[in-house]
């Protein structure tokens, strides 16, 4: 089985318009069959790295130094918490010794800001700043050309998402077919591909409840062939 794909920030120049491009792979086929709150982790990792400027792979006494200053941090959880917070995520636990932290969200909110600001790179540049405060260092040079990285898995991250809209409620998705070609029931609403309907969980596995927004007609929808829109301010 595949490891689910990651996404790399640290260098400032992502774009989000591709963010968000990718995000709507990930929210369709098997992310999209969720019932409310069930089949889903709340749970992220965030794993951090350091490495040279200069240099193409981590640098490993650079990250036992990053190491060392995170056990220290952990005895005071407060100010790791805190800088969590500000990236608009929930900080659940510290492990130094994987180069990890867990973090969760409890809205659609929360996740699309962390998701803004890691894909501008600026998750990796706070944690940075953080664990590289030139206060606690003795050797500055350690530090000097340091580049902090920071990867999740952004399918996690983008079936969390869904997670929160069921949960949340009615929300859009765009028809990924026309209904033709898979409805097999009277009670289901003809579609076409790409239209835009306004769905909410019925707590069914295989269907929503669908209104389709060029004409006001309701009814059931498969939810395999629904994609909910990846981009929060639609929702």
């Amino acid at each position: 089985e595949e490891e689910g794909p990651g996404v790399e920030s640290g260098e400032g120049e992502a774009e989000l318009d591709s963010y968000w491009t990718r995000k709507e792979a990930f929210t369709r086929g098997s992310t999209v069959s969720l019932a409310v709150g069930e089949r889903f982790s709340s749970d992220v990792v965030l794993v951090f790295s350091g490495r040279r400027c200069s240099g193409v792979i981590p640098d490993s006494e650079l990250q036992e130094a990053l190491r060392t200053r995170l056990r220290v941090v952990e005895s005071n959880s407060q100010d790791v918490i805190q800088l969590f917070k500000d990236l608009s995520a929930r900080l659940l636990s510290v492990h130094a010794e994987k180069d990890s932290f867990v973090i969760t969200f409890k809205t659609v909110e929360e996740i699309w800001k962390f998701s803004t600001y890691l894909a501008l790179g600026y998750v990796a540049r706070c944690l940075e700043n953080f664990l590289c405060d030139q206060s606690f260092w003795l050797d500055t040079e350690l530090l000097r050309d340091l580049e902090i990285t920071v990867t999740v898995d952004e399918e996690h991250l983008a079936t969390l998402y869904l997670g929160l809209l069921l949960q949340e409620g009615s929300f859009f998705a765009k028809a990924l077919v026309s209904s033709g070609e898979h409805s097999d029931e009277e009670e289901e609403l003809c579609f076409r591909r790409n239209d835009l309907l306004m769905v909410r969980d019925t707590g069914q596995d295989s269907h929503w409840e669908g209104t389709l927004l060029s004409t006001g007609q309701h009814g059931l929808v498969p939810v395999n062939t629904m994609q909910p829109l990846p981009y929060p301010f639609y929702q």
